[in-house]
């Protein structure tokens, strides 16, 4: 099993970022299913001392990256909460979208939050995000250069507005 952080400087530039390889060099058994409920995303499972990823193989495949992503965030940021509760199961609108929604304290909530970053980053790197945003015509055409759906690009770009929004708005009020 390799370490998270060096595997990661290893692929990070990569676009679209190679998720399922990067996901089996962290040792993760990756599985798509079609057994799961519409509403069913994904969910990560520790099995004695594997780890396995499933995926809903009835969402589309830029659904299924993100989905990845997410459940990658989760090994990395909550693997002590994983080890105990042998499982973390995702539902489709059960992340940021709601949990932002909701009061942040909650600890689900925050756990949420932070696999979709994560996820995000992973996906979208800041940077070259904003690069291909600012060349490209239309949320589509980013989205297919990341390899992810519609949505996702266009709340990469709407938290990443937020963030130099409120880095501008911060920085006017020290001075």
């Amino acid at each position: 099993m390799a370490d998270f952080d060096t595997l990661y400087a290893k692929y990070k530039d990569k676009i679209p970022f190679p998720v399922v390889k990067f996901a089996e060099k962290l040792g993760l058994k990756v599985f798509v299913t079609k057994n799961f409920p519409d509403k069913k995303s994904g969910e990560i499972k520790r099995k004695g001392n594997e780890y396995c990823v499933f995926i809903n193989g009835n969402h589309s495949y830029e659904r299924n990256r993100f989905t990845l992503a997410h459940e990658i965030a989760h090994f990395k940021l909550h693997k002590s909460i994983l080890d105990k509760e042998s499982s973390i199961t995702d539902f489709v609108g059960e992340t940021s979208a709601i949990a932002l929604a909701r009061d942040k304290t909650q600890a689900r909530d925050i756990q949420e939050i932070e696999a979709d970053q994560l996820a995000a980053d992973m996906l979208m790197p800041e940077d070259e995000f904003i690069r291909v945003w600012n060349e490209k015509n239309t949320a589509m055409e980013v989205a297919s250069v990341f390899a992810v759906s519609k949505a996702a690009a266009q709340i990469r770009a709407q938290t990443l507005r937020a963030k130099y929004t409120h880095a501008r708005t911060s920085k006017k009020k020290a001075q």
